[in-house]
């Protein structure tokens, strides 16, 4: 066995990937009401949403402590290549900084800030695995996580701006004229931080654009549809998309962080541009 088929890929359960073998996911901290529950083991984001709903409260999401995460570290012989959700998002990537430094890891461990979460980041943490599995070095890992963190689009759209309001994300006012107008914002991500890209009136209207915004911005080598209680919207988007790449376009639930502050309704799509060489 060589040096890197030790390769260890870590990353966190904001990467919306099912548990699989491959890589190693940390999970979140979900915490309701000042108890805490691990994303995915303990509570999964539709529960989330439902807790939201019936009991007209606002969960907050982090990442856990270096203790924690100590426990995960400590049980990986070989390399370390630690792939996280945007540091301007989550304090993951410092807790794992934190917990790697605790430990003596040193050049042991290697970690990329992803400047995305959801499926985005779980793309990469694939490609990474498969670049591994290949038998690739982690110099050339690590340049191909930033070739793909150069080329990632991110675009979402909410159903209601309620959400974004209760967890501090939009005044009341403007959350309060949204509802009247009806207005369905469209926004982007990009180097960890959520921008505005445009204000919609209807939900019809806020997809159609979505889609166009996408088709505009290929030719990509990878995409994905993601959504909070909106499936046959989300299989309906995915469908239209579908004639943008040669694979699949999978459908995936969003995890907790983008789940609370969006709500239900949550509809987007990210992709990977191709590579001009």
């Amino acid at each position: 066995m060589t040096v890197e088929s030790e390769l260890h890929i870590v990353t966190d359960s904001t990467c919306d990937l099912p548990d699989a073998e491959g890589y190693t996911k940390i999970p979140a901290i979900v915490t309701i009401e000042g108890k805490d529950y691990f994303d995915g083991l303990d509570i999964t984001p539709p529960e989330i949403l439902r807790v939201m709903e019936e009991e007209k409260v606002v969960p907050t999401t982090g990442a856990p402590g270096p203790e924690y995460i100590k426990t995960i570290l400590r049980e990986l012989q070989g390399k370390i290549v630690a792939i996280h959700v945007a540091e301007k998002l989550s304090g993951f990537l410092s807790s794992v900084k934190t917990a790697a430094s605790q430990l003596n890891l040193g050049e042991k461990i290697a970690f990329f800030d992803s400047g995305v979460t959801s499926v985005a980041l779980g793309h990469m943490v694939t490609e990474a695995v498969r670049l591994r599995d290949e038998g690739r070095p982690t110099d050339e890992i690590m340049r191909h996580l930033e070739s793909l963190r150069e080329r990632v689009k991110i675009w979402v759209t909410f159903d209601t701006l309620e959400n974004a309001r209760r967890s501090g994300r939009i005044s009341n006012v403007r959350a309060v004229m949204g509802s009247i107008l009806d207005i369905k914002p469209i926004l982007g991500l990009a180097n960890g931080e959520f921008f505005q890209i445009e204000m919609m009136r209807t939900r019809k209207k806020s997809i159609e654009r979505l889609l166009s915004l996408v088709a505009e911005s290929g030719p990509f080598e990878w995409l994905g549809v993601v959504h909070a209680r909106a499936l046959e919207e989300a299989q309906n988007l995915a469908e239209r998309l579908k004639d943008l790449v040669p694979h699949a376009i999978g459908v995936t639930h969003l995890g907790p962080a983008l789940s609370i502050h969006g709500g239900p309704g949550v509809l987007g799509a990210c992709g990977f541009t191709q590579k001009i060489e």
